[in-house]
Protein backbone atom coordinates (compact mmCIF):
# COMPACT_ATOMS: atom_id res chain seq x y z
CA UNK A 1 0.00 0.00 0.00
CA UNK A 2 1.32 3.42 -0.94
CA UNK A 3 0.97 6.58 1.14
CA UNK A 4 -1.55 7.87 -1.39
CA UNK A 5 -3.64 4.70 -1.18
CA UNK A 6 -3.91 5.11 2.59
CA UNK A 7 -4.82 8.79 2.28
CA UNK A 8 -7.52 7.99 -0.28
CA UNK A 9 -9.07 5.45 2.09
CA UNK A 10 -9.01 8.10 4.82
CA UNK A 11 -10.69 10.57 2.44
CA UNK A 12 -13.46 8.10 1.72
CA UNK A 13 -13.90 7.52 5.48
CA UNK A 14 -14.19 11.30 6.03
CA UNK A 15 -16.84 11.59 3.34
CA UNK A 16 -18.74 8.73 5.00
CA UNK A 17 -18.38 10.39 8.42
CA UNK A 18 -19.94 13.52 6.96
CA UNK A 19 -22.89 11.49 5.67
CA UNK A 20 -21.97 11.05 2.01
CA UNK A 21 -23.42 7.76 0.70
CA UNK A 22 -20.04 6.63 -0.63
CA UNK A 23 -21.23 3.05 -1.20
CA UNK A 24 -23.77 4.22 -3.76
CA UNK A 25 -21.89 7.17 -5.31
CA UNK A 26 -18.39 5.79 -5.83
CA UNK A 27 -17.76 3.32 -8.62
CA UNK A 28 -15.72 0.16 -8.07
CA UNK A 29 -11.96 0.32 -8.54
CA UNK A 30 -10.20 -0.53 -11.80
CA UNK A 31 -7.36 -2.98 -12.17
CA UNK A 32 -3.92 -1.58 -13.02
CA UNK A 33 -3.93 -3.46 -16.34
CA UNK A 34 -7.22 -1.80 -17.35
CA UNK A 35 -5.98 1.64 -16.34
CA UNK A 36 -2.76 1.21 -18.30
CA UNK A 37 -4.55 -0.14 -21.38
CA UNK A 38 -6.89 2.88 -21.40
CA UNK A 39 -4.33 5.59 -20.67
CA UNK A 40 -0.90 4.54 -21.96
CA UNK A 41 -1.82 4.89 -25.65
CA UNK A 42 -2.76 8.51 -24.89
CA UNK A 43 -0.23 9.69 -22.31
CA UNK A 44 2.60 7.17 -22.28
CA UNK A 45 3.69 5.66 -18.94
CA UNK A 46 1.01 5.99 -16.26
CA UNK A 47 2.23 7.70 -13.10
CA UNK A 48 1.87 5.57 -9.91
CA UNK A 49 -0.44 8.22 -8.38
CA UNK A 50 -2.77 7.92 -11.35
CA UNK A 51 -2.83 4.15 -10.90
CA UNK A 52 -3.55 4.52 -7.17
CA UNK A 53 -6.38 7.00 -7.88
CA UNK A 54 -8.30 4.75 -10.28
CA UNK A 55 -7.41 1.60 -8.34
CA UNK A 56 -9.16 3.26 -5.39
CA UNK A 57 -12.37 4.14 -7.32
CA UNK A 58 -13.22 4.70 -10.96
CA UNK A 59 -14.86 8.02 -10.24
CA UNK A 60 -18.53 8.30 -9.41
CA UNK A 61 -21.77 7.58 -11.16
CA UNK A 62 -23.67 9.69 -11.52
CA UNK A 63 -20.94 12.31 -11.61
CA UNK A 64 -20.69 13.54 -8.04
CA UNK A 65 -19.20 16.79 -6.82
CA UNK A 66 -16.42 15.78 -4.43
CA UNK A 67 -15.68 18.29 -1.66
CA UNK A 68 -13.63 20.17 -0.89
CA UNK A 69 -12.60 20.62 -4.55
CA UNK A 70 -16.22 20.84 -5.72
CA UNK A 71 -15.50 19.19 -9.04
CA UNK A 72 -17.10 16.07 -10.49
CA UNK A 73 -15.24 12.88 -9.58
CA UNK A 74 -14.38 11.64 -13.10
CA UNK A 75 -14.34 8.05 -14.29
CA UNK A 76 -11.36 7.07 -16.43
CA UNK A 77 -13.55 7.27 -19.56
CA UNK A 78 -14.90 10.71 -18.63
CA UNK A 79 -11.35 11.85 -17.84
CA UNK A 80 -10.25 10.70 -21.29
CA UNK A 81 -13.13 12.55 -22.98
CA UNK A 82 -12.35 15.72 -20.99
CA UNK A 83 -8.68 15.43 -21.93
CA UNK A 84 -9.58 15.04 -25.62
CA UNK A 85 -11.91 18.05 -25.48
CA UNK A 86 -9.22 20.16 -23.78
CA UNK A 87 -6.62 19.07 -26.34
CA UNK A 88 -9.00 20.10 -29.17
CA UNK A 89 -9.72 23.47 -27.54
CA UNK A 90 -6.02 24.02 -26.99
CA UNK A 91 -5.31 23.31 -30.65
CA UNK A 92 -8.15 25.57 -31.84
CA UNK A 93 -10.07 22.59 -33.26
CA UNK A 94 -13.19 23.10 -31.12
CA UNK A 95 -15.42 25.69 -32.82
CA UNK A 96 -17.52 26.29 -29.68
CA UNK A 97 -14.56 27.55 -27.60
CA UNK A 98 -11.82 30.09 -28.14
CA UNK A 99 -8.41 28.43 -28.53
CA UNK A 100 -6.37 28.12 -25.37
CA UNK A 101 -3.21 30.14 -25.94
CA UNK A 102 -1.31 28.20 -23.28
CA UNK A 103 -1.67 24.64 -24.55
CA UNK A 104 -2.83 21.44 -22.86
CA UNK A 105 -0.21 18.92 -21.83
CA UNK A 106 -0.54 15.61 -23.64
CA UNK A 107 0.25 13.82 -20.36
CA UNK A 108 -2.45 15.66 -18.34
CA UNK A 109 -5.45 13.67 -17.08
CA UNK A 110 -8.38 15.38 -15.32
CA UNK A 111 -9.35 13.68 -12.05
CA UNK A 112 -12.01 16.15 -10.92
CA UNK A 113 -13.80 18.38 -13.37
CA UNK A 114 -16.51 20.99 -13.31
CA UNK A 115 -17.82 23.78 -15.50
CA UNK A 116 -17.32 26.53 -12.95
CA UNK A 117 -14.31 25.10 -11.12
CA UNK A 118 -12.28 23.92 -14.08
CA UNK A 119 -10.31 20.71 -13.95
CA UNK A 120 -8.02 19.31 -11.31
CA UNK A 121 -5.39 17.51 -13.35
CA UNK A 122 -2.58 15.06 -12.69
CA UNK A 123 0.49 15.52 -14.87
CA UNK A 124 1.36 11.89 -15.45
CA UNK A 125 4.91 12.77 -16.49
CA UNK A 126 5.77 14.55 -13.22
CA UNK A 127 3.07 13.59 -10.71
CA UNK A 128 2.27 17.26 -10.10
CA UNK A 129 -1.31 18.35 -9.51
CA UNK A 130 -2.49 21.25 -11.68
CA UNK A 131 -5.57 23.46 -11.79
CA UNK A 132 -5.24 24.93 -15.29
CA UNK A 133 -7.58 27.91 -15.44
CA UNK A 134 -7.39 29.03 -19.04
CA UNK A 135 -8.03 32.67 -18.29
CA UNK A 136 -5.43 32.83 -15.57
CA UNK A 137 -1.91 34.18 -15.88
CA UNK A 138 -0.67 31.42 -13.57
CA UNK A 139 -0.86 28.74 -16.27
CA UNK A 140 -0.65 25.84 -15.69
CA UNK A 141 -1.20 26.64 -11.98
CA UNK A 142 0.67 23.93 -10.06
CA UNK A 143 -1.38 23.43 -6.88
CA UNK A 144 0.43 20.49 -5.28
CA UNK A 145 3.70 18.64 -5.79
CA UNK A 146 1.78 15.35 -5.87
CA UNK A 147 -1.63 13.84 -5.23
CA UNK A 148 -0.73 12.82 -1.66
CA UNK A 149 -0.23 16.48 -0.73
CA UNK A 150 -3.57 17.43 -2.31
CA UNK A 151 -5.48 14.65 -0.53
CA UNK A 152 -3.78 15.49 2.79
CA UNK A 153 -5.00 19.08 2.51
CA UNK A 154 -8.54 17.92 1.67
CA UNK A 155 -8.49 15.65 4.70
CA UNK A 156 -7.44 18.55 6.91
CA UNK A 157 -10.28 20.72 5.58
CA UNK A 158 -12.90 17.99 5.96
CA UNK A 159 -11.75 17.09 9.48
CA UNK A 160 -12.20 20.72 10.51
CA UNK A 161 -15.85 20.45 9.39
CA UNK A 162 -15.80 23.43 7.03
CA UNK A 163 -17.91 21.29 4.67
CA UNK A 164 -21.11 19.44 5.63
CA UNK A 165 -23.19 16.99 3.60
CA UNK A 166 -26.85 17.90 4.16
CA UNK A 167 -29.81 16.56 2.19
CA UNK A 168 -27.61 15.33 -0.66
CA UNK A 169 -25.57 18.49 -1.14
CA UNK A 170 -22.44 20.11 0.21
CA UNK A 171 -22.97 23.07 2.51
CA UNK A 172 -19.88 25.07 3.43
CA UNK A 173 -18.73 28.30 4.97
CA UNK A 174 -16.01 29.40 2.60
CA UNK A 175 -15.21 32.50 4.67
CA UNK A 176 -14.48 30.31 7.72
CA UNK A 177 -11.74 28.46 5.86
CA UNK A 178 -8.38 30.08 6.72
CA UNK A 179 -7.05 32.33 3.98
CA UNK A 180 -3.86 30.28 3.56
CA UNK A 181 -5.94 27.19 2.74
CA UNK A 182 -8.28 29.06 0.37
CA UNK A 183 -5.22 30.48 -1.40
CA UNK A 184 -4.03 26.98 -2.32
CA UNK A 185 -6.53 26.58 -5.20
CA UNK A 186 -7.15 23.06 -3.90
CA UNK A 187 -10.22 24.20 -1.98
CA UNK A 188 -12.83 26.17 -3.86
Amino acid sequence: MTQLSGLLRELEAEWARLGVPVNTLLRPPLQALTIRSELEPLIGPVHPDLLAWFEWHDGSEPLWVAAPWRGAFATVHFAISQREMNMEISAGEDIEHDPNPYGWGAEWIPLLTGPSMGDLVLNSATGEVLAPYWDDNRWPNRVAPDLSAAVALWLDVLRRDYFRWIDGAWIYDYAAIPAEIRASDLVN
